[in-house]
């Protein structure tokens, strides 16, 4: 390959180290500034927790045989 097909941002960046290590330092600090503005989420405190039970009686009427088998 020569010289001129060698263009773009990313070969720019592979001739220039100084420049990379930068934006790769720039990104890492702000990173961990803005670690603290993230959402969180977490379980409520306290207790929160609900029970609910359900008794439920039914009446079956038993069916015969042959209509059991229709």
């Amino acid at each position: 390959m020569n010289q001129l097909s060698r263009t773009g941002i990313i070969a720019w960046f592979a001739g220039n180290s100084v420049a990379s290590n930068l934006l790769l330092i720039s990104i890492i600090l702000l990173g961990l500034l803005s670690i603290d503005n993230l959402r969180k989420e977490a379980f409520p405190p306290g207790p929160s927790i609900q029970s609910l039970s359900l008794l439920l009686t039914t009446a079956v009427m038993p069916a015969r045989p042959k209509k059991a088998l229709r």
